[in-house]
C-alpha cells in the first residue's frame, strides 16, 4: 500500500500569511520610528542632534535675524525649548546673548505669565527672570509690585534676587516714559523707600542700562529721551548729578561704560586700544577723594571686559582660557591710572565669580595669572573680600578657599572670613 503524505493535504490557514506580513510591516515602522526619534531627541552630550542647532551651524545671522528666529522658535515649540536651544547653539561672535535671551523671555511670559519664573535659570546673567518681572510691570504697573517682590524672592541662581530688581529697573524706566525723575520715584516705591538695600540701587542700574542699549518697548520715545538722559558734553551724566541720588550712583557708573565707549568712537563689537584709553579718561573727572564713585566708574570697564573676552558669549564665562584672561589684564592695564587698573581687576573678580555661581578655582586661577607680583597680591587680597561677600558662606567652603590661595595670605584670609 502506498504511504499517504498527510502534510501534502494539510490546508494552511489563510490568515497566517496576512498576519506575518502585518508583523513584518509593524517591525519596519517601529525601526523607522526609533531611528527618527534618535535623530530629533535632544541628547545632553550630543547637542548637534537638535535640528535647530544643525540649522544654525554656519549661519552668520545678525542680532535682529537671531532675535526673530528665536522668537518664532519660542512661539512654535515653546519658550522653554527655545531657551534650551539658545544655551547650546553656535552664535556669531559679538552677539549680545543677554539681550537675545530677553527676547525669548518675553515669549515665555506670554505663554506662562508670572509662573514662567519657575522655568527660569540663571543662564544668560539672569535674563529670563529679568523679562518675567519686566513684563509683569508692563502689564500691572504699580499694582503689581507686591507680586513682583514675591517673584524676585523665587528668582534662581546666586544673586538672583538682586538681578531680578535690576531687570525690573528696565521695565520701570519704560513704564515711566524713559524719564529719570519718574523712574527714581518708582524705584524708591519698589524698595519701600529703603535706599540702602539692593532693590533701589539695582532698579536704577537697570534703568541706566535700558537707556544705553534698550528701547524695545517704545523706540521713538526712548531715542528722544536718550538725548536728554545722556550728554556727550558731560560723559558722566546722569550718574554724577542729582538725577541719580548717591545710593544708586555707583551702580549707575558701573553700567555707564558702553556709553563711554560710544563717546570715544566705538562702532563695532571690538573696542580698539586707543578708544579704551580715551573712554577710561572720562572717569578721571571724579576726584580721588570720591573713592567709591571713582572706583565704580573704572570698575565698569572690568565688568565689560569679562564679556568682551568671550565675544559677549556670557554662556561660557566659566570656560575662560588663559589667553582670554591675559586679554582682560592687558585691557585693564591700558587705563592710565593705577587706581583705575586696580578697580578694573576688582570688578572683573566680582563679575567672574558672580556671587558664587562660578567655581572659585576660576577666579583663583585668574589671580594666579596676574602679570606682576604686585597685581597678583592685590588680586588675591580683593578676592578674599569677593568670596566673603558671595552667597556661599559654608565654613568648609571658606576654609578650603583660604588654603587654596598663596600661603602668605592664609592668616589674613582666615581672619577676614571668620570674624
Amino acid at each position: 500500500m502506498a504511504r499517504i503524505n498527510f502534510f501534502k493535504f494539510r490546508r494552511i490557514n489563510p490568515l497566517i500569511p496576512s498576519l506575518l506580513s502585518f508583523a513584518i510591516l509593524l517591525a519596519a515602522v517601529l525601526i523607522l520610528y526609533l531611528s527618527f526619534q534618535s535623530y530629533i531627541k535632544p541628547v545632553d552630550n550630543q547637542p548637534n542632534v537638535y535640528p535647530e542647532i544643525q540649522y544654525l551651524t554656519g549661519k552668520n545671522m545678525d542680532f535682529d535675524q537671531l532675535k526673530l528666529y528665536f522668537q518664532q522658535l519660542a512661539r512654535s515649540k515653546g519658550a522653554v525649548y527655545a531657551f534650551e536651544i539658545l544655551n547650546k547653539a553656535p552664535i556669531p561672535y559679538g552677539t549680545d546673548m543677554h539681550l537675545l535671551a530677553h527676547s525669548v523671555g518675553d515669549e515665555l511670559y506670554k505663554q506662562k505669565g508670572i509662573d514662567g519664573m519657575k522655568y527660569c535659570t540663571d543662564d544668560f546673567r539672569n535674563a529670563c527672570s529679568h523679562t518675567i518681572v519686566i513684563n509683569l510691570f508692563y502689564e500691572k504697573g504699580e499694582a503689581g509690585l507686591a507680586e513682583i517682590s514675591k517673584a524676585c524672592k523665587e528668582a534662581p541662581g546666586e544673586g538672583g534676587y538682586n538681578m531680578c530688581y535690576h531687570g525690573l529697573g528696565h521695565g520701570v524706566f519704560a513704564y515711566a516714559g524713559y524719564e529719570l525723575p519718574k523712574t527714581d520715584k518708582l524705584c524708591k516705591e519698589v524698595a519701600n523707600n529703603n535706599l540702602t538695600g539692593p532693590e533701589y540701587k539695582e532698579c536704577m542700574g537697570g534703568a541706566v542700562m535700558e537707556q544705553i542699549s534698550g528701547g524695545d518697548h517704545d523706540k521713538t520715545t526712548w531715542q528722544l529721551q536718550r538725548t536728554i538722559n545722556l550728554r556727550s558734553d558731560k560723559p558722566l551724566f546722569p550718574c554724577m548729578t542729582s538725577l541719580v541720588p548717591e545710593p544708586a550712583r555707583q551702580t549707575c557708573l558701573v553700567y555707564l561704560t558702553p556709553y563711554l565707549w560710544e563717546l570715544a568712537g566705538k562702532n563695532s563689537a571690538d573696542v580698539p586700544d586707543e578708544m579704551l584709553i580715551k573712554s577710561s579718561e572720562y572717569c578721571d573727572a571724579i576726584s580721588k577723594n570720591d573713592q567709591k564713585n571713582r572706583e565704580a566708574c573704572f570698575g565698569g570697564f572690568g565688568k565689560e571686559f569679562l564679556a568682551m573676552a568671550k565675544g559677549k558669549d556670557i554662556r561660557h564665562i566659566d570656560q575662560l582660557t588663559d589667553e582670554e584672561m591675559g586679554k582682560i589684564y592687558r585691557w585693564c592695564s591700558l587705563i592710565p591710572y593705577k587706581d583705575g587698573q586696580e578697580a578694573c581687576v576688582k570688578y572683573v573678580l566680582g563679575s567672574m565669580y558672580w556671587g558664587g555661581a562660578n567655581d572659585k578655582k576660576l577666579v583663583e586661577h585668574f589671580c594666579a595669572l596676574a602679570p606682576t607680583e604686585e597685581l597678583n597680591n592685590y588680586c588675591f587680597q580683593r578676592l578674599i573680600s569677593t568670596i566673603g561677600k558671595g552667597e556661599k558662606q559654608n565654613p568648609e567652603y571658606l576654609k578650603e578657599f583660604c588654603n587654596e590661595i598663596p600661603e602668605s595670605l592664609h592668616n589674613q584670609c582666615q581672619k577676614q572670613l571668620f570674624k
